[in-house]
């Protein structure tokens, strides 16, 4: 896996999965990522690794990632986020950001939903 970088030179914390995809364990993760990803949309998946919904949406996300690699994706382990992960009630939430704000997020394991919502938040719609 590579290391994400900052505009700033400062190295991220956070890990990559693929090219566009970033793994996030902590709150620090989470801020590098947030803010590498600042002029980009930007989508995150809140999940964990004992979530049966969250295990099976995670290849759909990687393929979506894969079909818009403009865009930043990442995949955020709530169990291991205090800050970052404190509004997630649900599991997976799906949250979307735009230079750096959230503006959108999808609830459960809807592929489709996610595609839909990315792209609502595109300039192409």
């Amino acid at each position: 896996m590579e290391s994400g970088s900052l505009d700033s030179n400062k190295e991220a914390s956070f890990a990559r999965i693929t090219s566009n995809v970033a793994g996030l364990r902590t709150d620090e993760d989470y801020d590098a990522f947030i803010a590498h990803s600042r002029s980009k949309l930007a989508v995150v998946n809140f999940g964990a690794t004992w979530c049966s919904h969250c295990q099976s949406i995670f290849p759909h996300f990687l393929r979506i990632a894969k079909q818009r690699p403009e865009i930043e994706f990442a995949v955020a382990q709530v169990d291991y986020m205090h800050r970052a992960a404190q509004d997630v009630t649900f599991t997976p939430t799906v949250t979307i950001f735009k230079n750096g704000k959230k503006v959108d997020e999808v609830l459960g394991a809807s592929a489709q939903q996610i595609r839909d919502r990315v792209w609502l938040q595109t300039d192409e719609a």
